[in-house]
């Protein structure tokens, strides 16, 4: 006869089941905490190594952005972020360099992780990005897209004045001040930009002494936004080139070696011709000159005072090389053609250093230094002009009094300006500027 679990048995069995199950559940219990243990030690660690990757990618950008700005070709750029990368320990094999635009670079830097107790739930790769976008940009030049500048903010309507039959440029014109264009007809793709002395604009006349008249200009594209005649605020022009870099010793004289001469005074090298004050210091070629050893058809020229040309025929200057010249003084191009086909050093076809006051200091700017509104600082040839490159007066008046200028590609930047021709073509090209002050900043 069996007998019946007293109520002691049945409560010590009932407390055995409780226990089995409440082992289930901490079991069960454990394996979820150790998920979120998992989660939280694995997850923790790939935020500190996506920060990591991020820092890398900035730096490696940076350094990427900075190459980029000293010129350095795409293989180097790239090169100079995956250097940055392992100087911080992440192989480069890690980073990823790109190129959205010719201003831009990507980097992306992925750092693989090793899950622990995250692949209890979760067994697939980790990997933490960072990415970064820098850009180097540079402060536009005040002279960017000018053929014509005009510095002086005294001179009226000389201060840009060009009149001829048929003209083509491309670029815009500045002025200081006012601007005068008489032409039997003028094409222009820019736009023509003037300060004025006189405001506000008057409906019946216009701006005071700035006339546009004949049958120009003409925008080769009228409905481009900038190819307007319009008013202007004043701008400074600040000065290109210091002079005492290409005189002797100086760090342009230096940097053309062999290419470098002086023009020395002698014999048939002073010049008297017309226009030319009794007692300065002319220095003179003539065309049978150019033809001989005594004066070198390229490198950087150097004339410690004022320059003179004369005779008949062109001279053309060496093409392979290129020549520079730039005087202390003026220059006085007469009765001859002269073809620069490409400037030696600079940018610059031709420099005239002079000012109209030696005692004043130079300074940064040539807008408010007092120079000659008529005076010609540069005068070229009166029947036949080509150039490629700049012609810089930033003192005085650069004057073209010729029957002709062939296809030329450059500038003209002086105090006032004056261009009077049956024909030009001169087309803007801006490698005489300097390259501006780089700007780097994060993009992304």
């Amino acid at each position: 006869m069996k007998s019946q679990p007293t109520s002691h048995m049945l409560s010590r069995i009932q407390r055995r089941a409780q226990s089995g199950q409440a082992i289930v559940l901490i079991a069960l219990m454990m394996v979820g905490l150790l998920g979120m243990a998992g989660l939280a030690l694995d997850g923790g660690s790939l935020l500190l190594l996506q920060r990591q990757a991020q820092k890398v990618a900035d730096l490696a950008a940076m350094s990427a952005a900075i190459a980029r700005c000293e010129g350095a070709n795409d293989d180097t750029v790239r090169l100079r972020a995956f250097e940055t990368a392992e100087a911080n320990e992440v192989d480069r094999a890690n980073v990823q360099v790109s190129f959205p635009s010719s201003t831009d670079t990507e980097v992306i830097v992925r750092l693989p992780k090793d899950p622990y107790f995250i692949q209890l739930v979760y067994d697939g790769p980790m990997t933490a990005q960072g990415r970064s976008v820098t850009r180097c940009g540079r402060q536009r030049s005040v002279y960017d897209g000018y053929v014509l500048f005009a510095t002086s903010t005294v001179c009226g309507d000389q201060t840009l004045h060009v009149t001829g039959s048929s003209e083509y440029f491309e670029g815009s014109f500045f002025s200081n001040t006012d601007v005068q264009i008489n032409t039997g007809g003028m094409e222009i793709t820019g736009s023509v930009e003037f300060v004025g002395r006189d405001l506000p604009y008057n409906d019946q006349g216009g701006w005071p002494h700035t006339r546009v008249g004949g049958n120009g200009p003409r925008f080769v594209d009228p409905n481009a936004g900038d190819a307007v005649i319009k008013h202007a605020s004043p701008r400074e022009a600040p000065l290109l080139f210091d002079i005492a870099d290409y005189r002797p010793g100086g760090a342009k004289a230096l940097e053309a070696g062999a290419d470098y001469h002086v023009l020395k005074p002698s014999g048939s090298y002073y010049y008297t011709g017309p226009g030319i004050p009794s007692g300065s210091h002319w220095y003179n070629w003539d065309t049978a000159s150019w033809n001989t050893d005594q004066v070198p058809r390229s490198g950087l020229i150097y004339v410690p005072g004022d320059l003179g040309m004369s005779g008949p025929g062109v001279f053309r200057a060496d093409e392979t090389k290129g020549l520079t010249i730039v005087t202390e003084g003026k220059m006085n191009i007469n009765g001859t053609g002269i073809e620069i086909p490409k400037p030696f050093m600079d940018g610059l076809a031709l420099y005239s250093a002079e000012r109209p006051n030696r005692s004043v200091p130079v300074t940064e700017t040539s807008t408010h230094t007092g120079g000659s509104c008529y005076d010609q600082y540069i005068m070229t040839p009166s029947d036949h002009t080509y150039f490629n490159g700049l012609i810089y007066s930033p003192f005085g008046r650069v004057l073209v009094p010729t029957s002709n200028v062939a296809a030329s590609h450059g500038a003209i930047i002086a105090y006032t300006i004056g261009i009077y021709v049956s024909g030009a073509d001169i087309r803007y090209r801006g490698d005489h500027l300097p390259a501006g002050d780089p700007n780097l900043y994060y993009v992304e």
